[in-house]
């Protein structure tokens, strides 16, 4: 398995984030092989980028309104920012995991938009 080159920081990757075993992968998604010979990682922070989710979520109800989908939070597989961004700064994971729910709520939001339009351009004409 290839290993990780030093960080540029002072944080050690062993520090940031963990090795997760194929078993633990599995839960994920089939990977048909896709990930052989790779290190899947997840954040040690990840309760931190789930709060930020919920905070992100309970902001959007707030100020934007309802949206089915819940994006980045996903218990079952595990937060997104965690596992995409094994190697974020602390520091930082809270701002991104934020940022990427924020993201999420939004491109459901123009999905849903792009198909109203679609339907009312059908029906126009």
């Amino acid at each position: 398995m290839p290993s990780s080159p030093s960080p540029p920081h002072a944080y050690a990757y062993e520090s940031l984030s963990e090795i997760l075993t194929p078993s633990e992968c599995d839960r994920f998604a089939s990977t048909e092989g896709f990930t052989s010979g790779w290190e899947t990682r997840r954040h040690k922070h990840e309760a931190v980028a789930n709060q930020a989710s919920h905070e992100a979520r309970r902001d959007w109800l707030r100020l934007v309104g309802y949206t089915d989908e819940f994006g980045a939070c996903n218990p079952p597989s595990g937060n997104w920012t965690a596992l995409a961004m094994p190697f974020c700064l602390p520091e930082r994971v809270w701002i991104t995991g934020y940022i990427v729910e924020c993201g999420f709520s939004l491109v459901s939001l123009l999905s849903f938009l792009l198909l109203v339009v679609c339907v009312w351009d059908g029906l126009a004409q």
